[in-house]
């Protein structure tokens, strides 16, 4: 009797133990998608950001072709 009470608690915890890691398994798989997701959106942000930065970069060279030489508004205060 003593050997089955035994026997009733460990089958117990180990169902709890089991439990316990399928929903980290399965947390740990949607996160991991998310993570994945959430990277590939902050890639293309950033390749959106740069190509309109070059974009922007290259129309004030042509508006202003003399701009590339000029100082930095500020700079001379910066160096006084």
């Amino acid at each position: 009797a003593e050997s089955q009470d035994l026997l009733k608690s460990l089958t117990a915890g180990l169902g709890v133990a089991l439990l316990t890691t399928m929903v980290g398994l399965v947390g740990n798989i949607v996160l991991g998608l998310q993570l994945t997701r959430l990277d590939r959106v902050a890639d293309d942000l950033v390749a959106r950001a740069q190509t309109l930065g070059l974009a922007v970069s290259s129309d004030r060279r042509h508006d202003f072709p003399d701009a590339a030489r000029a100082p930095l508004a500020g700079s001379a205060a910066r160096t006084a």
